[in-house]
């Protein structure tokens, strides 16, 4: 599923990275209203756009659940971000979970929780191509030098 990064919009340069289980889901959908016209016309306007991801995480520390709860507490835009290799794509979205993302503790374990983020498109345009987020990474830079693609 290759690696997925989870950051802030103000949280340039530091980043949460998250490998969700193979039972995870995103989809995409396109909202769009079909009109037949007095000519017998048929037109179709897009609406919107809808992206959303059903991620599942196990093992997360509790360094992590409490990073992302407090996103979630606090209804922040975050940009999710998956496979920083060759063409990574990114989602502005928020985590619109009804409950804690992570109430679960994992069995045996103390410092390690299990469960789901919902995470939902906050503009209507789904992906894009290229990144958002410039981590410190050799192949894309540094947390100081500016963004190697246009937002």
């Amino acid at each position: 599923m290759g690696q997925h990064h989870l950051a802030t919009l103000t949280g340039v340069g530091s980043y949460t990275e998250i490998n969700p289980a193979w039972e995870s889901e995103i989809r995409e959908g396109i909202f769009a209203q079909h009109v037949r016209q007095q000519g017998g016309t048929l037109v179709t306007h897009r609406i919107s756009a809808q992206w959303a991801a059903d991620l599942f995480l196990t093992y997360v520390t509790s360094a992590m659940r409490y990073t992302i709860g407090t996103w979630w507490e606090n209804n922040h835009e975050i940009v999710y971000t998956v496979n920083m290799s060759d063409n990574p794509q990114t989602v502005a979205c928020r985590i619109t979970n009804d409950a804690h993302p992570f109430p679960f503790r994992m069995q045996g374990e103390y410092t390690s929780y299990r469960g789901a983020l919902y995470l939902r498109d906050v503009n209507g345009t789904g992906p894009t191509s290229g990144t958002l987020l410039i981590a410190d990474d050799p192949s894309y830079g540094f947390a100081d030098t500016p963004p190697l693609v246009a937002y």
